[in-house]
């Protein structure tokens, strides 16, 4: 089953090879979504894939991660200096492939009940306080700092993030904090699991799209330069410590110029393309504090070994390693929304 499924992924992956340089107006699109990503609902699914992905849309079509950038969409008037900002060193945009890929496992009626503690005094945690829940022995935390997990309740329609997860002897976990998001939600209501609050898996790529070729949603970014004090609608806090005139606030939407022929930028790699294509038409959203100017959250893939094995899926594509640098998008013509719907 396992390795049907990886063929399936690579079979995939193998048209967006040889049909990557189409540019956008491969996607045909239906409010908001792309017609070629898999729609298996998550309200009928109580068993997980061999893989351990979940193919159905997170978040509801109203969700503004799922919502696409109307075209003119209005530029803040302080989108230069956030640009320049970023650009001020020579470090590219990255992807958290490995280290701070977010592990995502999908938990089954049939998966055992753990007891999930949360360890620091910040309010309610919502795991800790529904526990027990079903946790897939398999489930383990990412090797970065931020020890990220997520569970798909399926059953349930929900997610479990948790932030800095440990596996007990017993099986059981605990956590420096966690949430629980609603799958049917816009995924930013209530305490996330990133630090604007909004939820980890919102902007995720997740591996099922990247090997399509079509990811229909805006992207999740963490930033070195998130503001100290200021956020944006749909953030609800803000854990960046810049206090640079021109940072960034969590919250804030950037696009990538949607007049750019990307098809014209020789070089571009496969997943560079990708994600190109996706900053024009759904742009991200900065929803997190992070350790470069932008880093682009993935999914971690089931078989990455290492920082220099980051998955079969992502080196196809040309993103050979953990915090793959993409050098070759015009970063120059990024440019930051008035508003998250850009208007």
């Amino acid at each position: 089953m396992i390795v049907r499924r990886r063929l399936t992924v690579l079979g995939a992956l193998g048209g967006l090879l040889l049909g990557a340089c189409s540019g956008p107006g491969r996607r045909e699109v239906a409010s908001g979504r792309s017609t070629t990503t898999a729609t298996l609902a998550i309200a009928s699914r109580d068993t997980p894939s061999p893989d351990g992905l979940v193919t159905a849309p997170f978040f509801s079509s109203s969700s503004e991660f799922n919502q696409r950038i109307p075209l003119a969409a209005r530029i803040d008037a302080g989108s230069s200096e956030m640009v320049a900002l970023l650009r001020t060193s020579d470090a590219p945009p990255i992807v958290n492939l490995f280290e701070f890929g977010i592990p995502m496992f999908v938990a089954s009626a049939t998966d055992p009940l753990r007891q999930i503690r949360c360890t620091m005094p910040w309010g309610v945690c919502a795991p800790s306080r529904r526990s027990p829940l079903r946790v897939p022995d398999a489930a383990v935390p990412n090797n970065g700092s931020d020890g990220s997990m997520v569970i798909i309740d399926a059953v349930n329609h929900r997610t479990i993030e948790l932030w800095q997860a440990q596996r007990q002897p017993n099986g059981d976990l605990s956590a420096s904090w966690g949430s629980i998001n609603d799958l049917h939600g816009t995924g930013h209501t209530g305490a996330g699991g990133s630090g604007s609050a909004i939820s980890r898996v919102a902007g995720v790529v997740r591996l099922d799209e990247f090997a399509s070729g079509t990811i229909p949603h805006a992207l999740a970014v963490s930033s070195s330069y998130a503001c100290r004090d200021r956020f944006r609608p749909p953030a609800n806090q803000t854990d960046g410590i810049s206090d640079l005139p021109a940072c960034l606030p969590e919250g804030t939407r950037l696009q990538l110029d949607p007049t750019i022929d990307l098809n014209s930028i020789s070089g571009l790699t496969p997943g560079e393309q990708i994600i190109g294509r996706t900053l024009q038409m759904y742009g991200a959203y900065v929803v997190d504090r992070g350790g470069a100017p932008l880093a682009f959250a993935f999914q971690r893939a089931p078989d990455a070994n290492s920082v220099d094995d980051p998955g079969t899926v992502y080196r196809a594509a040309g993103l050979s390693w953990d915090y793959f640098g993409l050098r070759k998008l015009p970063w120059d013509r990024l440019q930051v929304l008035a508003r998250w719907d850009g208007r």
